[in-house]
């Protein structure tokens, strides 16, 4: 359902309090089945392992289902995901879920299951993917995540978003406030997840983790690779995600991934993205990371309807807007821009560029890639500038409420309604390079200059494909 006040029963309040209106499922997850397992919010001290007196529910939400639904949630992944379309994510949430899970609920508490049925351990191994191939997504936040925590799912970050996560019954009472760890019981029917998905085979000397540290990182390693296992995901699609500007839209953290003959367009910022564990000494032998006869296009329907424009979602600023204060970058929350009748919102702030392969930190490798219809472009960030009224769409779109560069001579001052927007091919997730070496090769790259037949041409002034030498050059082609 849209997250329209007038499907609200009783009184319309003023501002939606979630992205959807369902009680979430997924409130108060924690590392395992029991609910003393969990960890515990205690005010004011930090959060602690939940004990049989604690006053406050657990702390960990991983994203309140409320505003951060996902359409295939995966619990156990040696299963097959084939052939799966996933379209209209409301919130923040995903079309794929690849999850940090463990044994949880009534399968823990009422069941006795054998093999890989019987294997994952929340925070620490889980059962490799069997299949995933010919899947695709659409219209959403995130397309594939194997991450528990990507923004907003912090306690209190969806605050920050403008919306206010349902309160779900089994973890607060009448009055909204967690319940103690003591009334839910010790049968905690709650989904075990926490941390990223990783997977593991069964091996002989029964390694479960693919990258432990070691004290000599040039051979402490090498019994994990027997561990080890490559996440196939093939043929899948993607297309108009806006992941937060921290994260990619494809989101594959940690050990080792090959993502092939796949297709991903129209990412507003990051969108795959490979992290491998922050240097060379943290990643295990023969480290694995590759994206593989792939396409990637930056805007497939340039000069076609106002929903794929390559600046976002339509903004509208009408008569009864403040323009010292524009009302969907405004409400609720301070870092997104919120279309409530969709339910969803775009983040706001900070350097975001758009990229269709995010760099976080390495190595991680592409090979037989082809690129298209990406190249910065230039626009107005302040169309409604000194102006008394002001009715129309903002031509940057979402990037008018983010921080790019400015074009120009800076000598000369900065023109207010001179903005250019970083369309990249591949990008770094932040403007500078982390605290992360970022390691990666390319092979066999390909970028097409030429808008499929049957688009029309772009702008002549602001055409695709445009390349600044310097934010502060003039263009060049």
């Amino acid at each position: 359902m849209q997250a329209d006040p007038a499907n609200w029963p009783g009184a319309t309040p003023t501002a939606p309090d979630t992205a959807r209106f369902v009680p979430p499922i997924l409130d108060g997850v924690c590392p395992g089945p029991h609910a003393t397992q969990c960890t515990c919010l205690d005010p004011p001290a930090p959060p602690t392992p939940c004990g049989p007196n604690n006053r406050y529910g657990p702390a960990l939400r991983t994203g309140s289902d409320s505003y951060m639904p996902v359409m295939f949630w995966a619990m156990n992944s040696y299963n097959e995901f084939v052939g799966n379309q996933a379209v209209g994510v409301h919130g923040f949430g995903s079309c794929f879920w690849l999850l940090g899970s463990g044994v949880s609920g009534p399968s823990a508490m009422h069941h006795s299951f054998d093999g890989y049925a019987n294997y994952n351990l929340a925070g620490a191994y889980q059962a490799p993917l069997l299949r995933f191939r010919g899947n695709g997504c659409t219209t959403a936040t995130y397309a594939l995540t194997a991450s528990a925590e990507v923004s907003p799912a912090a306690l209190g970050e969806a605050q920050n978003t403008g919306f206010t996560p349902v309160a779900n019954p089994y973890t607060a009472d009448t009055h909204g406030s967690l319940k103690p760890a003591a009334d839910l019981g010790d049968n905690y029917l709650r989904p075990a997840v926490v941390g990223n998905f990783q997977p593991i085979h069964p091996n002989r000397r029964n390694f479960t983790n693919c990258a432990a540290g070691a004290s000599d990182p040039a051979t402490g390693l090498e019994p994990n690779t027997e561990s080890c296992v490559t996440t196939i995901v093939d043929r899948f699609t993607t297309s108009f995600n806006w992941a937060e500007r921290n994260y990619g839209s494809i989101w594959l953290r940690p050990w080792f991934y090959l993502l092939l003959n796949s297709a991903v367009t129209d990412q507003l910022f990051g969108g795959v993205t490979f992290v491998s564990a922050g240097s060379w000494i943290q990643v295990p032998p023969g480290y694995f990371s590759l994206v593989k006869n792939s396409l990637f296009v930056g805007t497939t329907q340039h000069g076609g309807g106002p929903w794929a424009k390559r600046s976002g979602p339509v903004f509208l600023v009408t008569a009864k807007d403040n323009l010292a204060r524009y009302a969907p970058c405004a409400a609720g929350g301070n870092i997104t821009c919120n279309i409530d009748v969709e339910g969803t919102g775009f983040w706001t702030g900070g350097f975001q560029p758009k990229r269709l392969i995010n760099i976080y930190d390495g190595p991680h490798f592409a090979d037989g890639n082809l690129f298209l219809n990406v190249g910065a472009w230039e626009c107005d960030p302040q169309p409604c500038m000194d102006k008394s009224t002001c009715e129309m769409e903002l031509p940057c779109g979402i990037y008018g409420s983010t921080t790019q560069p400015a074009p120009g001579d800076p000598s000369q001052g900065i023109d207010p309604h001179k903005m250019v927007v970083l369309d990249a091919a591949i990008g770094w997730k932040q403007p500078n390079g982390f605290y992360y070496p970022p390691a990666f090769t390319y092979r066999g790259a390909h970028f097409f200059k030429t808008l499929p037949t049957g688009l029309p041409n772009p702008d002549p002034a602001n055409p695709l494909n445009q390349c600044y030498s310097s934010a502060r050059a003039s263009p060049a082609t």
